[in-house]
């Protein structure tokens, strides 16, 4: 059945060839060129419409990464949240025993052997 089906579209793709699009050489002159003079304020004008142009286009802004741009601040502000849990804790050990006897009774609990 797939056989059959393939056989046709071949059929069609083969018949259906592009027609030949035949250009003859233009018989009208071209008319002449002349430069314009550009004077050196448009030049500027231009210039920094382009700059204000590229500084917009930096990918910063676009629409297509602002998901992106919400998980990275949301894996900074953990990372950040880590390292200040992190010294607390040292700074708490330091002072208090509460942490080494909060070990202790997780090692009770979990019943973990050490040797």
């Amino acid at each position: 059945m797939g056989k059959k089906k393939n056989k046709k579209l071949k059929k069609k793709q083969h018949g259906n060839t592009a027609p030949q699009i035949i250009t003859h050489p233009s018989t009208t002159p071209l008319a002449p060129t002349t430069e314009i003079d550009v004077t050196p304020e448009i030049e500027e004008k231009v210039e920094k419409e382009e700059v204000k142009e590229e500084k917009k286009n930096d990918g910063y802004d676009d629409p297509a990464y602002k998901d992106e741009k919400k998980i990275v601040v949301k894996i900074l502000l953990t990372i950040l949240l880590m390292v200040v849990i992190l010294i607390v804790a040292y700074y708490v050990n330091q002072k208090t025993t509460i942490l080494s006897s909060f070990g202790d009774w997780v090692y009770k609990l979990l019943n973990i052997q050490t040797q």
